[in-house]
Order: C-alpha cells, then structure tokens, then sequence
C-alpha cells in the first residue's frame, strides 16, 4: 500500500538552479518565473497591437471605400474652382445663385460655344456649331409653348450674325419708358409687315393748337419755317467707309442743324418740339478694380459717362422725327393750297366779271 506524503509548504527555492530546456545553462527559479511573467506580458501587448492593427485596418478600408465613393461622385457632389469657366467645366454662381457668363476681364474676349439636338432630344456639345438655340419653357401656360430665341451667322468667319426670336411681343416693361436704340446706338433699319403705331389716343393728349387755325401764331411760323426748307440728297458716312463713295447710296431727307437754324430763324425754340432732337452721346468704359475672381482674371466694372471732344465740350448728336415735320408740312401746304384756291376763285370771278362787262 502507497504511503502519500504531503507537499511541504513554506519552502524558498528560488535560490534553486535548473535547466529548463536540459541544456547546459542553468537558472534560477526566480529568474524563470520573471522570463515566464514577462513573456505573458509580451504575449498580451502583441495580441492587444494586433486588435488594433486590425481595428486600424478595417478603418483604412473604410476609408478607402469612402475616397473611392466621393472620387465616382465628384461630378455630382463637387466641383473644383479650377473648373470654373474652363473647357470641359461649368459656369460659376454668384452670392445670389444667378450663373456669372462670360468671366469677368479687363480685355475683349471671345465666347465660343454651341449646341446640336442628338436623336434622342438630349443636348451634345459641337464645337462646329454655328446656331444657338434657346429655349424656355413657360410656366402656367399650356403644355408644349416654348418661347425661343435662336443664334447664328451665315458661315465660319463671317461678321452676319442673326438672332430671332418666336415670342408673341418683345416689349418694354414700362410703357413709355425704355427705349429701342440709342441717339449713338441706333439700329440700322427696321422692316415691318404693317406701318409703325404711335399712341395718338386723345385721352393721353393736351391738345395745345391747331395748324390750320390762324390765330395759332407759333403754329403758323413753324409752318412757315419748315415750309421754306429744301429736301437734301446725301450718303451716310458710314456707308461710305463700308461700301465706298460710289458705292453708298443716295438718301433724300433735311439736315437736322437746318432744321434747327430754321425755326431759330422763326423766333421759336428747337428745343420745344419734339419733331427736333439734340441727344447727349454717351461711351462705355472698362476699368479694372484691381481685383481677381477665382481663376486669376481681373475683376472690371463698366462705366457709362458723357463724351467729350478734344476741348473737353459735351458731344450731342441732333435727330429729326420725320413723321411729324411732314405733318407740319402737310399743314402748310394745306393752307398754301388754300390761298391759292381762293387766289384762283377770285381770279376766275373778276375774269368772268370783265367778259361780262366786254360783251354787254
């Protein structure tokens, strides 16, 4: 029968010398012990890195994910500033959302763009284009009313360029008040289908006199006045400076300065009637403000001032209405008419007068 003996307690071996691995190098029991603790310790730190390197990891692939995401989103979530108003970019708002077009800049630039309509109603640049079509559709009008404008010019390089627009009435805002042209500005010719129409209706009128009415004295000398002129053969400047001197032709009308000198003439002032105009000639002027927008161009404003000549006087440019000097005309020679009829009608009865008389 085995004898067991207990294992005694309370004894210090750490002095005692083993070999662990049976080799030759021997150590103490306190020296493993410590080997032992700290290689636990070494264990938890690796594996405690090693959770957070793949913590890191994971975190890393999140990340890329997510780059890879806003990278394929770009075009719609973010646009660079180098994109602005750059080929292949897009146009730029302002403070109040309104797109800015062209970019501001101190010198003249060229805009080049167009659209063409592929097969399937969807818009593909050209850079080919000659024709830009606009189009708007109307909101609160029946489906389908579009109003367009639309662009072009007659072939590469040519200096033709039209634009038409398909709307019911292209108007001023403000009736009376804004005007179609300047006195420095103005249209070269105007076509239309039926004559011009201006407000005659008597309840926007105060009426002042009559021409026919002799007992209108400033009626009568403007009559007389304009009366007296003679019609001029003339050619504009410029076409003269386009086309040539035997090329540009010939206009029938009145010098404005001698309409001018003619009712001075009569003791009225031009500058009452409004068959007689003297319109300032204003110029447009590009200052740079010193400042850049975001692509690095120079910020300008444009200023509007009155001209001057080299003596630093206001240059005017006078105008006729010709509409109402015919009128005047018209008038005067009503009443010439007149006169002569009743000369004529005198005449004829003293003529009749003395016939009678001879043959009695």
């Amino acid at each position: 029968m085995a004898t067991t003996y207990g294992a005694p307690t309370g004894l210090d071996l750490s002095a005692c010398s083993v070999t662990a691995t049976g080799g030759t190098t021997s150590q103490t029991l306190a020296d493993m012990g410590k080997a032992v603790e700290d290689n636990a310790t070494a264990v938890a730190s690796a594996q405690s890195a090693a959770t957070s390197a793949a913590d890191t990891a994971s975190s890393a692939v999140t990340a890329a994910q997510a780059a890879t995401n806003a990278i394929n989103d770009l075009g719609n979530t973010y646009i660079p500033q180098t994109a602005y108003m750059k080929p292949g970019g897009t146009v730029k708002l302002d403070q109040n959302a309104q797109f800015i077009f062209p970019p501001a800049c101190s010198t003249q630039q060229w805009i080049n763009f167009g659209y063409i309509l592929n097969s399937d109603g969807t818009a593909s640049q050209d850079p080919n284009c000659e024709e830009i079509i606009i189009q708007y559709s109307i909101s609160g009008r029946t489906s389908g009313t579009i109003l367009k404008e639309v662009v072009w010019g007659t072939g590469v390089g040519s200096a033709i360029i039209y634009k038409s627009f398909n709307g019911t009435s292209f108007h001023s805002n403000v009736d009376g008040v804004s005007n179609l042209g300047m006195a420095d500005h103005a249209w070269g010719n105007i076509y239309s289908k039926t004559a011009v129409q201006v407000t005659s209706d008597i309840n926007q009128k105060t009426v002042i006199g009559s021409l026919g009415d002799t007992s209108y004295a400033d009626g009568q000398k403007l009559a007389d006045a304009l009366f007296g002129l003679d019609t001029t053969m003339f050619q504009l400047n410029a076409s003269i400076a386009e086309k040539g001197a035997a090329n540009a032709r010939l206009h029938a009308g009145f010098i404005a300065q001698t309409v001018q000198a003619a009712i001075t003439n009569a003791g009225l002032d031009p500058a009452k009637y409004a068959l007689w105009t003297n319109s300032p000639v204003y110029e447009t002027t590009e200052v740079d403000t010193g400042k850049k927008d975001s692509s690095g161009n120079p910020i300008t404003t444009r200023t509007v001032a009155l001209k001057k000549d080299a003596q630093g006087n206001q240059v005017y440019t006078q105008m006729l209405r010709y509409e109402q000097i015919l009128c005047v005309l018209f008038e005067a020679a009503k009443a010439k008419i007149t006169a002569q009829e009743s000369a004529l009608s005198a005449l004829t009865a003293r003529v009749a007068a003395l016939e009678a008389k001879a043959g009695a």
